[in-house]
């Protein structure tokens, strides 16, 4: 970086913001200010300077004053769109925005949630350090990005919502603040009961409310893993060995049975089998962290079960929290859903909940033992005109089929059986 030293490039940022208008804060501008450097040196610098500054303020403060924030936060922003995927900067910056606001006040607590909003976007998508066991978990944040396909099924009650999401071909996303679990993304508990009266955890938590949608599938199989590394990661001419081939079929419990015989999924999210049972492809999904869908992070995950583990996160004093740990960790008594999770973190979405598009999406519908025959009749007329539409890698079209429909049954061995209707 030259010459000069970052006391000296902090002193040239912060005249910068200073003197420049919130509107006319740019990052090339910026850019000119700095001495010649490539722009990946330019991108890292430019963190650390700004963090510093909110340091400075943080620990002196001078300069909190909403005039000052408000350029401050435009200039995260600025960093933030050219480095979108630089998340680890990008998460730890919008936290000294989100303390810079709460230090001015509580007319500002709006403004505070927004760039904390910000910063679990960014901490959501930010890679864990793994072990091979964690990526046999599922746990590494992009362990799960690729894979062939996601066989997923999902119990629903028969009712208008219901229609409409089939009419609509939607998948419907909840806050976790309206599921049947207290200590479901387990962050929000810790945040809630051992987060003490601090300003910051009360205010993480209205953001986690806010941003965090969740969608739950049974699969009995867990997600395509790695071993060790992707094949994409290798360098030139590295050869690929069975490590970094993905390992897929592998059964979360030894013989489990398929996810539509659950009898107690029919039970406790099938309206005591008056509802259905819908198996979806969900290949062309939205995952990952895109620059053209900015404000959005969304990926899947297998729920690890384990009382240990909750014990253990509850019982200890911990710096931090793994991404697994936050979002991904059940007690035991759950481990009969075998649930497969899509979170969607949306900064823009500050509802309980949210709809995504997912057309030609369901392969098959199975009817609960007690499905009546009018909401049978009326699910049948909404899709006899939709297909199920099999991708290649690239998300082309290889195949079109008819949705399946079968009706369960009681089997002679006393389990529950399908039957297809035709």
């Amino acid at each position: 970086m030259g010459q000069m030293t970052d006391t000296e490039i902090c002193k040239v940022i912060y005249n910068y913001i200073t003197n420049t208008k919130v509107d006319n804060i740019n990052y090339y501008d910026i850019s000119k200010k700095f001495p010649p450097c490539s722009w990946q040196d330019f991108d890292q610098k430019l963190a650390q300077i700004i963090s510093i500054i909110i340091t400075e303020c943080l620990s002196t403060k001078n300069n909190i004053n909403y005039d000052y924030v408000i350029k401050l936060e435009t200039l995260v922003k600025e960093y933030a769109i050219n480095n979108y995927y630089n998340v680890v900067n990008n998460s730890n910056l919008y936290t000294g925005i989100a303390q810079l606001w709460m230090e001015l006040g509580d007319d500002y607590d709006e403004k505070a949630i927004e760039a904390l909003k910000k910063y679990i976007l960014y901490a959501a998508a930010t890679p864990s350090s793994s072990t091979e066991q964690d990526y046999k978990d599922g746990i590494n944040t992009e362990s799960n990005f690729h894979y062939s396909n996601i066989n997923a099924f999902r119990f629903r009650s028969c009712n208008e919502y219901l229609f409409k999401d089939l009419i609509n071909d939607e998948l419907n996303l909840s806050a976790p603040q309206t599921f049947n679990d207290p200590f479901d993304c387990p962050i929000l508990a810790l945040l809630k009961y051992k987060g003490g009266s601090t300003k910051f955890a009360s205010l993480l938590i209205v953001a986690y409310y806010k941003c965090l949608k969740i969608a739950c599938f049974s699969s009995r199989y867990k997600l395509p893993y790695c071993k060790t590394q992707f094949p994409n990661t290798l360098k030139k001419d590295e050869p690929i060995n069975s490590d970094c081939l993905p390992v897929t079929n592998e059964l979360k419990q030894a013989n489990a049975k398929e996810e539509f015989k659950n009898l107690l999924m029919w039970g406790h999210y099938a309206d005591s089998h008056k509802g259905i049972c819908i198996k979806y492809n969900l290949k062309s999904i939205y995952q990952g962290l895109y620059k053209n869908n900015p404000g959005v992070f969304a990926c899947f995950k297998d729920i690890k079960y384990s009382d240990e583990e909750i014990v253990e996160l509850f019982g200890q004093e911990k710096n931090f929290i793994r991404f697994y740990e936050a979002f991904y960790l059940k007690k035991e008594i759950w481990k009969y859903e075998d649930e497969l999770r899509y979170l969607y973190f949306d900064t823009t979405n500050n509802d309980n909940y949210l709809k995504i598009k997912i057309p030609n999406s369901i392969e098959a519908i199975y009817f609960g033992l007690n499905c009546s025959a009018e909401n049978k009749d009326t699910i049948m007329k909404i899709m006899k005109d939709k297909k199920f539409v099999i991708k290649d890698g690239n998300g082309n079209k290889q195949e079109e089929t008819s949705i399946a429909f079968y009706q369960m049954e009681i089997s002679e061995n006393g389990n529950i059986e399908e039957k297809k209707i035709k």
